[in-house]
């Protein structure tokens, strides 16, 4: 048992903590891919077992908005249970944005994230009080999520998301900028990643193992493994 706890401490722990392409959602469907199929799960064989790596997705998670018709997808309240449930972590790897389109600007949902981060970073007012400990080594990386298919308004009639294309196309410049700001890392999806033309918004098998490779490999880095 001796061995076990000092086998834990040692090992790195990392979150993956955003929205259904983090669940690992199969375009047009309701179904899952299996752990071994999607990004976080990629990443979890790549880095080896000197790494936990943790997945939290919740399909419909936006950074900081109460959604009326899907509750429960706050992630600024998300994060923080998530916070409490996992600490302590070495690397915290945030990725959302796509559903905020639904509320708010590419500007305004950066912002949204600057407020996950600022969560994380001031994580022991969170932690403190039930006796948790959140190293303040912990690491962030901002998983900029892969833009709309070009033609999501024609793919998916239905979709609430059909209308922001354009404006998903934006995002990442502008995560990009809070993350240079906050002195978090940063990755944008979309240079390895895109979404399906099934539904213009999850993105399919080959996708996951091209991105879930590609934050193996920052996660390698990051954490000088």
């Amino acid at each position: 048992f001796g061995r076990c706890r000092e086998r834990m401490r040692s090992m790195k722990r990392v979150l993956c903590f955003g929205d259904s392409n983090t669940w690992g959602q199969v375009p047009a469907a309701t179904k899952r891919y299996s752990r071994s199929e999607r990004w976080p799960g990629i990443v979890a064989q790549a880095v080896g077992s000197q790494v936990a790596v943790l997945e939290n997705g919740i399909c419909g998670r936006s950074t900081v908005w109460d959604d009326p018709l899907l509750p429960s997808r706050n992630g600024s309240v998300g994060l923080k249970e998530a916070l409490l449930t996992e600490c302590p972590l070495d690397l915290l790897i945030l990725s959302l944005g796509t559903n905020d389109l639904k509320f708010g600007t590419p500007d305004q949902i950066a912002q949204g994230m600057r407020t996950l981060i600022e969560i994380a970073q001031n994580a022991d007012a969170v932690l403190k009080p039930v006796g948790s400990v959140f190293p303040g080594e912990c690491k962030i990386l901002i998983l900029s999520p892969v833009s709309l298919h070009r033609e999501i308004a024609k793919i998916s009639t239905e979709s609430s998301l059909r209308g922001f294309y354009q404006q998903s196309t934006e995002l990442a410049s502008c995560l990009q900028r809070v993350a240079k700001e906050m002195k978090t890392d940063f990755m944008d999806a979309n240079g390895f990643a895109q979404a399906s033309d099934k539904d213009g918004i999850h993105m399919d098998r080959q996708s996951h193992m091209q991105l879930g490779c590609a934050v193996a490999n920052r996660v390698k880095q990051i954490l000088a493994l």
